[in-house]
């Protein structure tokens, strides 16, 4: 048994050991019976003194058994939780360059998105640093998503706010703004077969996020656009301060 061998070779003269089982719910035995299998295999196979105790042991041994395998193991990583990434399939990810869309982003992923950033470029409106930001803050995102390389679009929006600055209402340049990221949004979305849209709107942080002007913004749109930090402000401003 391969608990009793790994045990062999960890387990050294004169230490307690136990073994803890776990399982799927697709068995006719329980978790209880895979321990005390493994530990008489693991207490046969030792030729050294040691001893059981369950409370509080020198040597853990896990056992897992899943499907029709078992997995061995004498320790655990504590990670982030959530569900494993890509099990609620793809989202269009915004990223400015600030700190709410990679906490979006991130935040999402957690849940088990896997994401496809988008960075909307407003030169003349904004110089290369922001540009620079966006794609550090898309580095550090590439990071949690080992297994798969971003697909990373980038698209001109300059000359929308342009458009927006000399012939609408200066009052509605943000909604309008938005809308039009939205739409761009939308066509990378249709390309990747997406199912949404991931934003760093809070409500109510600043002018452009009232409850009325999100409305706005969103309406008519054919595909759901979501808000991880809707109500989460004060998220926010406890990690821009550890950062």
């Amino acid at each position: 048994m391969l608990s009793a061998e790994i045990a062999s070779e960890i387990i050294k003269e004169g230490q307690s050991f136990c073994n803890k089982g776990s399982k799927g719910r697709n068995h006719d035995f329980t978790s209880r019976d895979i321990g005390i299998a493994c530990g008489d295999a693991v207490y046969e196979k030792m030729n050294r003194n040691v001893s059981v105790d369950l409370e509080d042991p020198d040597v853990e041994i896990f056992v897992e058994i899943r499907q029709d395998k078992g997995y061995v193991f004498t320790g655990s990583e504590k990670g982030v939780g959530g569900l494993p990434l890509g099990t609620q399939g793809k989202m269009v990810a915004l990223i400015s360059g600030g700190i709410d869309s990679p906490v979006s982003a991130w935040l999402m992923m957690k849940r088990g998105c896997e994401i496809i950033p988008l960075y909307l470029n407003n030169e003349p409106f904004s110089d290369n640093t922001t540009r620079e930001r966006a794609m550090a803050c898309i580095e550090i995102l590439q990071k949690w998503s080992p297994h798969k390389k971003f697909t990373v679009y980038e698209a001109p929006h300059g000359e929308n706010l342009l458009a927006f600055l000399n012939n609408c209402d200066n009052r509605l340049n943000c909604v309008l703004c938005r809308r039009m990221m939205y739409r761009i949004a939308g066509e990378v979305l249709k390309i990747e077969d997406a199912h949404g849209i991931i934003t760093g709107s809070s409500l109510g942080q600043v002018a452009s996020q009232t409850s009325e002007n999100m409305l706005a913004e969103m309406y008519g749109m054919e595909y759901p656009i979501y808000h991880p930090l809707i109500g989460l402000i004060s998220l926010k401003l406890r990690i821009w301060q550890e950062k």
